[in-house]
């Protein structure tokens, strides 16, 4: 609840929020997807899931912009927040689970 706090408290103070997230073949997690709030709506702009300038592929984004934005509706932003939140809950239980099962292992070994 806290990270839905924070991040509708930024978007209404007018900064950006990154809410999509990969990771390039590098193993660096880029954020390819961010909101922000304009004098007309919520808009939502996406980079280019293929471009090389962020390590994602060979796309050099020549043909057409390196990112699109797109105008939605309130309730695909908390839609896409959802996934943000729970992406990182599910990174956080798994970061929790692979440093027990190590303490286990030392544990055993010593």
């Amino acid at each position: 609840m806290e990270k839905l706090l924070e991040i509708l408290r930024n978007l209404l103070d007018g900064e950006p929020v990154d809410i999509e997230h990969r990771v390039n073949q590098h193993g660096i997690n880029i954020a390819t997807g961010r909101a922000y709030l304009a004098h007309d709506g919520i808009i939502f702009t996406r980079m280019c899931w293929d471009n090389d300038t962020h390590g994602f592929g060979t796309c050099q984004c020549q043909s057409h912009n390196l990112w699109r934005d797109y105008q939605i509706d309130t309730k695909e932003l908390l839609f896409l927040i959802y996934k943000l939140i729970k992406d990182e809950l599910e990174q956080t239980k798994e970061s929790a689970k692979a440093e027990k099962a190590l303490t286990r292992l030392i544990n055993e070994l010593s």
